[in-house]
């Protein structure tokens, strides 16, 4: 009788080490900035709940808590939403997304073996009439960049070892488009200069 209450236990904790196992694959992300709006998918594929019942997940940003919920996607689209793109917007900075599947025994929650990188919440600059220095509408960007000027403006792109990737001018009064669909995602600088000061803005092409 002993030998079988003893297998009976170990066996429930084989189920249970099972069922904690079961962690979320194929975490997919996407952001990207309209004007002056941000959106956003995050989706995953539903792991087998094995030997115990999936209660739900748990989305992270960081190591920090975000929600738990039962569906198996977030998202801020322009037609619908069951987030809001405030989840994008954390300590100021870019950071990491990861989602863990939590079971229904003792709500045990799984590991995460995937991560993704989010790059934080777009800014945006409005353009106003007679304003004397260059702005821009986004910092992150997915194939353009987009220059407001009230004058021609010299610009160039560079990536972090320093060397120039793109340069040029703008026309005056206009609103500039750069193509940057060719450039690798990642962190580069744009530098705007008129006859004052460059100004220096950091862009991320996603």
């Amino acid at each position: 009788m002993r030998r079988f209450l003893a297998f009976l236990a170990v066996l429930s904790l084989a189920l249970s080490a099972s069922a904690q196992y079961n962690e979320i694959k194929n975490l997919s992300f996407s952001q990207w900035y309209d004007y002056p709006y941000n959106f956003f998918t995050l989706n995953w594929d539903a792991p087998s709940p094995g030997n115990d019942t999936l209660m739900g997940y748990g989305i992270y940003r960081n190591n920090e808590l975000y929600r738990i919920q039962a569906d198996n996607f977030l998202y801020h689209l322009p037609t619908s939403s069951n987030s809001s793109d405030t989840f994008l917007s954390f300590n100021n900075s870019s950071f990491y997304i990861h989602v863990t599947a939590i079971y229904n025994h003792d709500s045990m929650e799984s590991v995460y073996v995937d991560s993704t990188l989010c790059y934080g919440l777009a800014l945006s600059i409005a353009f106003e009439p007679g304003i004397e220095n260059p702005s821009i509408r986004s910092t992150i960007c997915q194939s353009t960049i987009s220059i407001l000027n009230n004058q021609v403006c010299d610009y160039k792109i560079i990536d972090l070892n320093g060397r120039t990737i793109m340069k040029g001018a703008t026309p005056q009064g206009k609103l500039t488009e750069l193509n940057i669909s060719k450039l690798s995602p990642g962190y580069y600088i744009l530098v705007l200069k008129l006859t004052k000061k460059p100004l220096s803005f950091k862009i991320i092409k996603i």
